[in-house]
C-alpha cells in the first residue's frame, strides 16, 4: 500500500498502466492447541509472551485488510465523485469552468486467504497447527499449495475478478 500511496513507489509511478490491481492477503496465522484458558494454573511468560504476540499480528492481519479495502474504496468514490462533478459542469457551465478528468481509473480487489476458512475442521487444525519456521516437509508443503489454490477458488472477490476478466472459473 506504500508504493500505491506514496508518489516515488513502483505502483503509484505505474498506476496510469494499471487495468486491474489484485492485492491478496494470506494470513499465515498458526494456532497451538495449548488451551490456555483450561488449564487451572497461570501461563508461564513465554506462553503468554507467544499470545500477546500473535493477538497483536491477528489484530494487525485485519486492519491491514480493513485499510487497504479503504484506501482503495475511497480513491474510487473519489473519482466517481469528480467524474460526476465535472460532468454536471461540463453540461451547465458555459464560461468555460471546466475540471480535468481525474487519473486513470482501474478496478481493486483485496482478497483475504485465510486458513479459517476452510471446512473440514481437521484439515483446518492441522494447518493452524504447522509450524512457521521455514521447515515444512513436503506433504505439507503441497497441502498448503493446495488449500491456497482451493481458498483462493472459494473466495466471492476472486470470483468477482474472474467474471471481469471473462475468465471460465477455477482450476486449482
Amino acid at each position: 500500500m506504500d508504493n500505491y500511496r506514496r508518489s516515488s513507489g513502483f505502483l503509484f509511478q505505474r498506476k496510469a498502466t494499471v487495468d486491474r490491481l489484485v492485492v491478496i492477503v494470506v494470513n499465515a496465522k498458526t494456532e497451538s492447541s495449548d488451551n490456555l484458558d483450561m488449564q487451572e494454573s497461570s501461563p508461564g511468560l513465554k506462553d503468554m509472551a507467544y499470545k500477546t504476540a500473535t493477538v497483536s499480528m491477528d489484530n494487525y492481519t485485519y486492519e491491514t485488510v480493513e485499510m487497504t479495502e479503504e484506501l482503495l474504496e475511497g480513491s474510487r468514490q473519489a473519482r466517481e465523485s469528480t467524474e460526476i462533478c465535472r460532468k454536471l459542469l461540463d453540461d451547465n457551465c458555459r464560461a468555460g469552468n471546466k475540471l480535468s478528468p481525474m487519473g486513470h481509473h482501474f478496478e481493486a480487489y483485496v482478497i483475504e486467504i485465510n486458513f479459517l476458512d476452510v471446512a473440514d475442521k481437521a484439515r483446518q487444525e492441522h494447518l493452524l497447527s504447522l509450524p512457521t519456521n521455514f521447515s515444512l516437509d513436503r506433504k505439507d508443503v503441497d497441502d498448503l499449495v493446495k488449500v491456497g489454490g482451493e481458498l483462493l477458488c472459494q473466495s466471492e472477490k476472486f470470483q468477482e475478478l474472474l467474471v471481469d476478466i471473462g475468465a471460465s472459473g477455477c482450476a486449482h
